[in-house]
Order: C-alpha cells, then structure tokens, then sequence
C-alpha cells in the first residue's frame, strides 16, 4: 500500500485510504477477497495522488450505509 490515510468517525475507524501505483484492473485482483467481505464497501476509482495511482477506499460497510442515509 502507498499514501496510505486512516480516517475515523466519531472517534472510530471509519476509512482507510490507500493509493497505490498501478491500474484498477491489476489492483482488483490483489485485493479481491476484500472485495467479497461484506463488513467492508471498497471502492476504487482514480487518485487525486496522480501519477498513475488508483484511490481505494475501504469503508466499515455501517459507517458507509449510515453516510448515505445522512
């Protein structure tokens, strides 16, 4: 992992930021068991980092849903 940020919520662990060098395809595969569990919502989608980053964002799956009932 690079340029790697823990972000929390309340005094929790909400995020962890990560954005590493390399494309999203590449990227899924090394990541794809986190993917699949269902305490985490990843996401991943372009780098403000650049150069050739990808931003992954793995959030608590309840911090997730309770932002996007906010």
């Amino acid at each position: 992992m690079d340029h790697t940020t823990r972000w929390t919520r309340d005094g929790e662990p909400a995020l962890l930021l990560t954005q590493p060098y390399g494309s999203p395809e590449t990227l899924r595969e090394s990541i794809g068991w986190l993917l699949e569990d269902d305490a985490f919502y990843v996401a991943m989608e372009p780098s403000w980092y650049g150069h050739g980053t990808t931003g992954i964002f793995v959030w608590r799956s309840d911090v997730w849903q309770s932002l996007q009932e906010d």
